[in-house]
Formats: C-alpha cells, sequence, structure tokens
C-alpha cells in the first residue's frame, strides 16, 4: 500500500493516522494499534521491518528515544537491509549546515540506489525528526517549529516544499560550552519534553528574547542607548532561529564577522564562557 508515489485516498488516511501514532503513542507496542487494520500493515511493512520502531532494551542504548518498553531507534545489526536508506537519509539531515528544503531531504532517499518510494518518506524523515530533535531544526516557511505535532506532520506530508530543516548540533565540544555556560548565565534549564525540539537551544533563546518583551515601549524604541545594545535589541526582536541568533546574529551584533577564525563561538569564550 506505501510502496508507490501516489497514494489511494484510503491509503493517505491510513498513513494519516499511523503518523499521528507516531507522534502520540511511540511507547506502546505497535504504536497503539489494535487488531490489523491499513496503518498496522504500514507499520509493519516499514517502521518494524526497517527496525525503527521496537521493544528499547533492557540495556543502556543510546539510539532510543524513550524509557518506555517501546520507542523509536535507528536501524541495528540485526536490521542490515535498512543501514544504507537510513545513513543516506541521516548524512543528508547532518549535511544541511544552512537551512535545506525538505525536498533535497527527500530526494536523497528516492534517487538511485535507494529508490525509496513517495509513500514511504514521510515515516521515515518524521522518524528522523524524532531521533535528531536535539540537532536538527524544522522550519516552516521560514519560521521555526518548537515541536513536531500532527498538524505539523499534516503540512509537512502535504507541502514538504514549505519546509526547511537544518543541523545544529551542541552535542560537545565549544557549542555546548556556550549553551551550558549561558544556561547558568541565565538561569534557565533545558524543558525535559520529549516532544520539544533543540531544548537547550531553545531554553537560551527564550530566555534572552524574554528580556526584550519584557521592555516599556519606550526602552523598545529609545536610541539613547550604545550602538551594541541597539543591534542586540533589534537581534532579539527579529530572531526565528535559535542556532543562528546565538551562534551568528547576536555575536555579529556585538561586531565579530561570524565567518572569521573562531567564529561566535570564538567570541563567547571572550566574554567568559568557557
Amino acid at each position: 500500500m506505501l510502496g508507490r508515489h501516489e497514494l489511494t485516498s484510503q491509503g493517505a488516511k491510513s498513513r494519516r493516522e499511523l503518523l499521528t501514532a507516531m507522534l502520540t503513542k511511540s511507547g506502546e507496542r505497535h504504536l497503539g494499534i489494535d487488531k490489523y487494520p491499513a496503518e498496522r500493515a504500514m507499520y509493519s511493512g516499514a517502521l518494524e521491518y526497517m527496525g525503527l520502531h521496537r521493544a528499547n532494551s533492557t540495556e543502556a542504548d543510546d539510539s532510543a528515544t524513550s524509557l518506555l518498553p517501546y520507542g523509536f531507534s535507528r536501524p541495528g545489526p540485526s536490521h542490515p537491509h535498512a543501514l544504507a536508506v537510513w545513513d543516506a537519509l541521516e548524512t543528508a539531515l547532518s549535511d544541511a549546515h544552512k537551512r535545506t528544503d525538505l525536498d533535497k531531504i527527500h530526494r536523497a532517499i528516492m534517487v538511485p540506489p535507494y529508490g525509496v518510494k513517495a509513500g514511504v518518506v514521510p515515516l521515515l524523515v518524521v522518524t528522523a525528526l524524532i531521533l535528531r530533535s536535539q540537532d536538527v531544526a524544522l522550519f516552516e516557511e521560514g519560521s521555526y517549529l518548537p515541536r513536531l505535532t500532527a498538524d505539523v506532520v499534516e503540512r509537512l506530508v502535504k507541502a514538504p516544499g514549505r519546509f526547511s530543516v537544518k543541523a545544529t548540533p551542541v552535542g560537545d565540544g565549544l557549542r555546548q560550552s556556550v549553551v551550558k555556560k549561558l544556561s547558568l548565565a541565565l538561569d534557565v534549564e533545558p524543558p525535559r519534553s520529549q516532544a520539544l525540539r533543540n531544548p537547550a537551544l531553545l531554553a537560551v533563546t527564550r530566555a534572552l528574547i524574554e528580556r526584550v518583551m519584557v521592555l516599556t515601549p519606550y526602552a523598545r524604541r529609545t536610541q539613547r542607548i550604545s550602538k551594541d545594545a541597539v543591534a542586540v535589541r533589534s537581534a532579539l526582536f527579529t530572531a526565528q532561529d535559535p542556532d543562528e541568533l546565538l551562534f551568528h546574529a547576536l555575536p555579529q551584533a556585538l561586531g565579530l564577522d561570524p565567518n572569521r577564525s573562531g567564529g561566535p563561538q570564538e567570541h563567547w569564550r571572550q566574554q567568559g564562557v568557557r
């Protein structure tokens, strides 16, 4: 039913039901789908077959997304048939150093030698977005999306051209240090919600933006402050991308060229974020 480029109306409805279950019942066996409706067949033929949703190991597993009995995972050694396609998808997301159209991510796994059918692509991409919630940002028509909801996914399936992604790695090195130190300075903690995307970056940028959102009308407009303060205020008011704000817009507002050696991270280091 999924192995085609255009689904029937019933097939599209069943896939929509499956995608919703992926977001709301990931901790349940077979995503909570009882008996054997069409969406269960899709689940078995794609997610289960590729090892993307399965019982979580009792041992520590870095690829799992949940402490619940079931969850999403990358294909493991017992699913070698899925590794090539999955690696291509992960590589496409990791290489999205700038905002990259979701259509381009789709093409990465639809072209030879992978040849994934359009009917299956949304299931793989949504799984990848779930697994990469920490380091892949999602945008709709340029606006950052902090959550992957059923409504967002429905729009993503209907019009992928409206969406883009961007790799925002903060897992190690100086970028992680910057986020941690700013979290301490701003006295914020990343939310623990699994539904939230890029939680550490979002917590820091939200705290920064909140500091200008409470300004009085006069404080929002006045020019009787330093040029740096005016530039920072403007960057915060116009921010749409947490990663862009923290590592490009704010350093640039303070007179640092993000493209020079060391870049924005070096600026934060010089400011005492070590």
